[in-house]
């Protein structure tokens, strides 16, 4: 085993050190650090973190999968706590595989399904929006059609005010936490800053919308419903038959909301793009949903048939990864491909470089 003294990486600046040019262009920084300095880099956000970049494969497997005790979610997820809270997101050990065992039942192949004709329905309510020849901005629209379908899948019809609210509390909340994640100086909270105000603000407006609606939902069950909301409050952990505390459910609420709205908006845009880069491909894409569903609309079922389509989106997130990177800190002294990582330093991963 050998430290990590001798592991090369791109110079940067006295105080801040790599991470103003990772902030300019992180995917760019990181693409040209695998390139430069192969399987492990180091890079340095300021003066106190150290971060390794791992692109080898089976030194990922070991931090991830078969040494994953040595390591905790590092800042990023640790500061996303401040929007999410403890959902399976964000949450680590026992708590995490409750957590899991509570949440996979809502997932399972029949009920997903039932999702997926409100997914078709305002599907084709946007497209009957659209008019010939206009000129759309399809990332707005994408995040309009995910809101909607989540909002939906979540809360069923039962909710008619205070999407606006989430879906913009949300927006600062993340956009608060990315800036904080990558900020060289850690601002507490506590001070009045008009950045810690905007973000009170929204986390108060979050939970006053969430909370609400789940005690309106324990006052009023409905065990018809089938939306995601009350699956998560009818939910029982099968070792003890406990369920979840509204704070709980709050948090997995966030969680499931942020997942189905974004990420997967963005994942849609950049297969719209990346067809209209390729006619090709966008030729093969039409052909096969025309094959297959022959002018009706698509069902769960068909997903299995449209091994195409399946394929263009796989490759979408390939090249654009909604999350592009993972990181671990190290929380014990840890050998990951001969070299000896100390507690705070943080493992970084890039599916996107």
């Amino acid at each position: 085993m050998s430290s990590t003294a001798h592991i090369p990486g791109p110079k940067g600046l006295p105080l801040s050190g790599n991470l103003l040019a990772f902030r300019k262009d992180p995917l760019g920084f990181l693409i040209k650090a695998r390139q430069e300095y192969g399987d492990v880099a180091h890079i340095r956000f300021g003066p106190p973190r150290h971060v390794y970049l791992i692109s080898d494969p089976e030194q990922i497997k070991e931090v991830l999968l078969t040494k994953q005790s040595a390591f905790r979610k590092a800042k990023g997820l640790q500061t996303a706590k401040a929007v999410v809270g403890e959902g399976i997101l964000t949450s680590e050990g026992e708590k995490h595989m409750r957590q899991r065992r509570l949440l996979q039942p809502s997932f399972r192949k029949d009920r997903i399904g039932r999702y997926a004709e409100a997914m078709v329905d305002y599907g084709q309510k946007m497209l009957s929006s659209w008019k010939p020849g206009e000129t759309r901005m399809i990332t707005d629209d994408m995040m309009q059609l995910t809101l909607d379908i989540i909002t939906h899948t979540m809360f069923g019809t039962s909710i008619t005010n205070g999407v606006d609210d989430i879906s913009h509390a949300i927006d600062v909340g993340m956009k608060y936490v990315t800036h904080k994640a990558t900020s060289v100086i850690d601002i507490p909270e506590s001070l009045p800053t008009k950045s810690n105000l905007e973000f009170k603000q929204a986390a108060a407006t979050l939970d006053k919308v969430i909370f609400g609606i789940i005690e309106d939902r324990r006052k009023n069950p409905d065990a018809s419903r089938g939306d995601l909301l009350s699956m998560l409050l009818a939910a029982r952990d099968e070792e003890d038959g406990s369920g979840m505390s509204d704070r709980q459910v709050r948090d997995e609420v966030m969680t499931i909301f942020i997942a189905g709205h974004e990420t997967t908006a963005n994942t849609l845009s950049w297969t719209w793009y990346l067809l209209s880069r390729n006619p090709e491909a966008e030729k093969a894409f039409h052909e096969e949903l025309d094959r297959v569903l022959n002018g009706r609309k698509p069902t769960y079922d068909d997903l299995e048939k449209l091994q195409y389509t399946q394929h263009v989106v796989s490759e979408s997130m390939r090249l654009y990864p909604a999350a592009w990177a993972i990181n671990r800190e190290v929380q014990q002294e840890v050998e990951i491909g001969g070299n000896t990582y100390k507690p705070g330093d943080t493992l970084m991963m890039s599916q996107g470089a």
